[in-house]
């Protein structure tokens, strides 16, 4: 995960300081999205709620590398984060 800033500054050419405040997001979200999938695994099931978590990182990861604007690999990140921080709650 600690990947993400400098792949933002060298690859997609952020600036050092918004590529710290993308990578902050992850630990933001993930404050939100850390509980979710208690709720969600209880509801629908533990491999249901792990297949999603990963769908999410996927997603997220092929928007962070496939993404142009920065505002697509700002979200990116964001769905990346939510895949992350979900999983290991499952």
């Amino acid at each position: 995960m600690a990947f993400i800033p400098t792949f933002l500054e060298v690859e997609r050419g952020f600036s050092t300081s918004l590529a710290s405040i993308a990578f902050a997001s992850v630990f933001f979200t993930g404050v939100f999205a850390t509980p979710l999938p208690g709720a969600i695994g209880d509801r629908f099931g533990t491999v249901l709620t792990i297949l999603g978590s990963i769908t999410f990182a996927v997603v997220g990861l092929a928007i962070v590398l496939g993404g142009a604007a920065v505002p697509v690999v700002i979200a990116g990140v964001i769905v990346l984060a939510v895949g992350l921080t979900g999983f290991g709650q499952s």
